[in-house]
């Protein structure tokens, strides 16, 4: 499945869900992301895996309270059938450091148990979650396949 929204994009590939985006998620994609996260889920009981990419732009990437909250309830609602994930934030420098650095401690201070690693590439990310699902018993898709997919999502959206 792929689905490209102007600055959104979901895809799944195997049992990880890819989720790209260039500006903070709306009602209407957080429910389009939730929906593919409960069908991979069903898919796949020995568990899934998240391929986050955020390609920001001048907007910044805070979504609404609202969104934000939802996306908790989710994480935490199906934090059990979640094996890993990891957070690409593709920007570079000061401020792409300072991003990942405020994600890496929220993160922390949820307490969330999944493994979450937040990278500045996807090239990073993906052989890290490959690894780790592998690990925790939730076979991966093929690295090569995850990484063209979640490039090309990217090199798609408006």
């Amino acid at each position: 499945m792929q689905l490209i929204d102007g600055p959104f994009g979901l895809a799944t590939v195997g049992n990880v869900l890819v989720i790209v985006f260039r500006e903070p998620p709306t009602d209407a994609r957080l429910e389009r992301i939730l929906t593919a996260f409960s069908n991979l889920g069903a898919q796949f009981p020995t568990g899934v895996g998240l391929a986050w990419v955020i390609d920001p732009h001048d907007k910044g990437l805070r979504p609404s309270d609202k969104v934000r909250d939802a996306m908790v309830a989710a994480m935490r609602r199906n934090e059990n059938n979640v094996k890993a994930g990891f957070i690409a934030i593709l920007r570079e420098g000061l401020s792409g450091a300072a991003i990942r650095a405020v994600t890496n401690g929220i993160i922390l201070a949820s307490r969330q148990t999944t493994p979450v690693k937040v990278v500045g590439t996807i090239e990073e990310g993906v052989p890290w979650l490959v690894t780790k699902l592998r690990e925790l018993g939730a076979p991966p898709p093929l690295e090569a396949t995850l990484r063209t997919v979640a490039s090309s999502i990217r090199a798609r959206l408006v």
